[in-house]
């Protein structure tokens, strides 16, 4: 133990050794993830395709939004997958009708390397590791270069590493996050070359830029870049007259270089900005309710993340956690505002992280001059602020917490501390106080909520209580350490709360994917939840559903005039479909339009046929049912007048029946006629719910009329080789005068004689064949015989001249060729057509964004420019700026104390 304990403390000894400690630790908040065995794995909670699972130690989600599965990890796995085999992941043709899968940034498709984490199962999970090991590391440098002490840059590390924004979200939102500290320090190094009068320093910051932008989230990147900016208008000021021109040009050729790296993502995403159907998402003016400053303070004073939303009537819990984009707890509110006033070392900058902190948190509660005040920034009017600038303050909240460890282990006066434990006191009473309503609803309607109030507010406080009695003491090296351990444990614990939210023992049935896979070619399919939007490009089954943003204007438009005329075009998620129930009028008026986009399967929830109507067929009192038993080869009949509607033909026939918990055996059959017409078929009694209603497709469809009597005939069928054979129970109701009991039946009807097909049923999925899927390759004019390889190559071999037909969205950048000569691509409808000769044709389709050329220039020309500055660079680490110089000259330490 005592050897263990001497290497631990030689390593922490060194920066190099600290850097790995703040590694491990960030791998140390997963631990109760993995005694628990517990899993934030989004594919067990959003894809629709579990079929078994638990829910975690506490209750809630273990991430905010859950686009953590359907950007990340469905689209981002699919641009890992394809890095992995070669191809730059520009296209995506498995959501949509084809979309640009780069230029649509969320998905961080060029993200290198963070993205090949993404090809694995639990890839979202190792990103997110991974993004909060840069970030606590850099946030360590950063300090380091600041002249702090090593454990006060390893708290300020940690709190910055376990956020609340890490803490709450998985999505694309925290990509950026990690690069902040990177950018800063960037800016830091530059001042201090600045002040030396040495070259370069400028490198981290055009690195921290371009991976900024290809985190893909560029609302984040855009406030974090205005703090940057803040941050450097502060070290201008502050550097001597004779070297600001100096720093101010490192600065701007550090973002030159930036842009020029990140060109071959802006450019696309620029232009496909400008062919989308979404301009202004309408969120930008939103904020948070006042209530939400108790879940700032105290992150769980609500409970876990939305676990007791179903309990607030007021729906203001649902929203304010929404909207909310993290927490800065209690105890940094005290270290931060301590932190302020502690020390005079650069005490420009610490009033600076205070006002940025203040002015966006009054903007996040929408407080009217807040909100003015940015309003002459015009881009911030597009941007959800209340949502993206959290990580700024835990960024500010992180550097002011380290300064004041740092003065107290120097030796400070008492007041500062008295300051902010009184704030941060004051803070969290009129928090509560907001929202002591919403407070005693939970109290009266939740079962359990007691505890997390109690609980929240025990710990922030004694937290909070405990670090100023530590912080009011003489410093010494053993209360440093406790204070520094009591800073890390805070979020630590705070931070593994939403993690042990995930599930237990999850299965995913992969079923419904597999046979897509085997007989979808291809053709696209269309979803009803199962598979959810955007997991189609994950499992590269295509699918028009999608939860994307921007979306092509030209795909919206076709979704408005052939799928669904309910779709609002400028809505913030895209083409995303509600429950069934909402869509399957529009669903059923216009299945041309999805065959017309080569849809050949239908996907659903277990049970639920999009393309019948179910309609009750007779009335029976409400009460004193009875069990009919049928026996293998029994049989129940008897006849019914068919309601009023405009129905067509009928495709099936359902009754209440009871399996007796699941024991019934064979299959039942039914018989339904309508005059001389009748239909007949069979449904297997084998995993059916008990005491529901048991649906039997019938073909020939019979035609319906209102008024016609309709006969009915249902026989118990047993499998010839069923050893123990049990029956089945048909519940019948008394009519209202009680002179009979008939069943409740239901029919199932369909506008037209022409039904779909169903062809697999699972637990978590039923799917459904389209009678007249458009192919995916389609010829007009002359007789062609057409051989496709992949979507980006066929064969084709016609009598006569002729146009093919691509079913792919028509959008710039693609090229087609034919024989290996350039063909020109024209128009049809959405989609994409070229002409073929008479004779035997080979043709491809290849897509990259327009301009690229340039942008592969420009990125070229960024990267020409770093390794001539590595080259030419007259410091002792010529080979990279990897690491830190922490020999500074008198010349550093004074500029860096003011």
């Amino acid at each position: 133990m005592r050897r263990f304990a001497g290497r631990f403390s030689a390593l922490a000894r060194t920066d190099t050794g600290c850097a790995i400690l703040i590694c491990l630790l960030v791998l140390a908040a997963y631990l109760p993830t993995i005694i628990f065995r517990v899993s934030a794995n989004p594919a067990y909670l959003v894809s629709d395709l579990t079929s078994m699972s638990r829910r975690g130690v506490t209750p809630g989600w273990p991430w905010i939004d859950p686009n953590a599965g359907f950007h990340v990890q469905a689209l981002g796995g699919f641009a890992a997958n394809e890095w992995l085999h070669g191809h730059i992941p520009w296209w995506d043709p498995y959501m949509g009708a084809g979309v640009p899968l780069a230029a649509e940034m969320q998905p961080a498709a060029l993200f290198l390397p963070f993205v090949l984490l993404l090809h694995f199962w639990s890839g979202v999970v190792l990103l997110k590791i991974a993004l909060q090991m840069v970030a606590g590391v850099a946030t360590f440098a950063l300090l380091r270069q600041l002249q702090l002490g090593r454990l006060a840059s390893f708290c300020g590390a940690a709190i910055y590493a376990l956020s609340g924004t890490f803490a709450w979200f998985a999505d694309s939102p925290i990509l950026p996050v990690a690069f902040l500290p990177v950018l800063l320090l960037g800016i830091e190094r530059a001042f201090a070359r600045a002040a030396c009068k040495q070259r370069g320093g400028w490198i981290f910051i055009a690195i921290a830029l371009a991976y900024s932008l290809y985190a893909g989230f560029p609302e984040t990147a855009y406030i974090q870049g205005l703090l940057a900016l803040a941050w450097s208008m502060y070290r201008f000021i502050v550097s001597p007259r004779d070297r600001r021109f100096a720093f101010a040009t490192k600065v701007v050729t550090g973002g030159i270089t930036g842009l020029l790296l990140a060109a071959p993502l802006l450019i696309p995403f620029l232009e496909y900005q400008q062919a989308s159907a979404i301009r202004h998402n309408g969120y930008g003016h939103m904020g948070l309710q006042k209530i939400g400053l108790a879940a700032f303070l105290l992150p769980y004073v609500f409970g876990p993340l939305h676990a007791f939303e179903s309990f607030d009537t007021s729906g203001m819990l649902a929203e304010s956690m929404g909207n909310s984009g993290g927490y800065f707890d209690l105890a940094l509110v005290f270290l931060s505002i301590a932190g302020v006033f502690a020390g005079r070392r650069i005490r420009g900058l610490r009033i600076l992280l205070l006002v940025w902190t203040a002015v966006f948190a009054a903007r996040t509660l929408q407080v009217r001059w807040a909100e003015d005040l940015l309003g002459f920034i015009p881009p911030l009017d597009f941007a959800q602020v209340f949502h993206y600038s959290e990580p700024t303050w835990e960024m500010s909240g992180a550097v002011l917490a380290a300064l004041l460890l740092e003065d107290w282990r120097r030796g400070i006066r008492q007041w500062p501390v008295f300051i902010g434990a009184i704030s941060a006191m004051a803070a969290v009473g009129i928090a509560l106080g907001l929202s002591s309503d919403l407070v005693a609803e939970l109290f009266r309607r939740t079962p359990h909520y007691w505890k997390w109030f109690y609980g929240s507010a025990i710990w922030g406080i004694g937290i909070t209580c405990f670090l100023t009695v530590l912080l009011l003491r003489r410093p010494s090296r053993l209360w440093a350490r406790v204070a520094g351990a009591l800073v890390i444990l805070n979020t630590a614990m705070l931070f593994a709360i939403p993690e042990l939210a995930g599930a237990r023992n999850a299965k995913v049935d992969l079923g419904p994917v597999n046979f897509l896979r085997q007989h979808l070619g291809l053709q696209r399919m269309y979803t009803f939840l199962p598979i959810a939007p955007n997991y189609g490009s994950y499992f590269q089954i295509a699918e028009i559903n999608h939860n994307a943003v921007p979306i092509s204007a030209q795909w919206m438009k076709y979704v408005n005039e052939f799928i669904d005329p309910a779709v609002d075009a400028h809505v913030f998620t895209g083409y995303l479909p509600g429950p069934l129930s909402a869509r399957e009028d529009a669903f059923r008026n216009h299945l041309t339009g999805f065959e017309n986009v080569a849809v050949k399967y239908v996907v659903t929830p277990p049970g639920e046929n999009p393309f019948a109507v179910h309609v009750p067929m007779n009335e029976s009192s409400g009460g004193n049912n009875v069990a009919f038993p049928l026996k293998s080869g029994e049989q129940i009949s008897g006849s019914a007048t068919a309601p009023s509607g405009p129905f067509h033909h009928i495709a099936g026939i359902g009754v209440v029946i009871g399996t007796y918990g699941g024991a019934a055996t064979g299959s039942l059959a039914a018989q339904v006629c309508v005059g001389n017409v009748c239909g007949s078929g069979t449904a297997s009694l084998s995993d059916v719910p008990d005491n529901q209603s048991f649906y039997i497709p019938v073909n020939p469809t019979a035609p319906l009329a209102s008024g016609t009597l309709i006969r009915y005939r249902l026989t118990h069928i047993d499998d010839p080789g069923t050893l123990r054979k049990h029956e089945v129970c048909i519940w019948l109701w008394p009519s209202r005068d009680k002179a009979q009991y008939s069943p409740r039946l239901t029919l199932v009807v369909t506008p037209s004689g022409a039904l779909p097909v169903p062809v697999y049923h699972s637990t978590v999925a039923d799917i459904y064949e389209l009678p007249h899927p458009a192919p995916y390759f389609e010829t007009q004019g002359g007789p062609c015989l057409v051989s496709a390889n992949s979507r980006e190559s066929l064969q084709a071999s016609c009598k006569a001249p002729a146009v093919l037909v691509r079913h792919e969205l028509d959008y710039p950048g693609w090229r087609a060729y034919v024989n290996g000569n350039r063909r020109q691509i024209r128009p049809e409808s959405i989609f994409q057509k070229i002409e073929l000769p008479a004779g035997d044709s080979h043709v491809t389709f290849a897509y990259t964004p327009s301009h690229i050329g340039w942008c592969y220039l420009a990125m070229g020309l960024g990267m020409l420019a770093i390794i001539a500055r590595l080259v030419t660079d007259r410091m002792r680490n010529k080979a990279t700026e990897a690491f830190i110089d922490l020999k500074s000259d008198d010349a550093q330490l004074k500029l860096a104390r003011r």
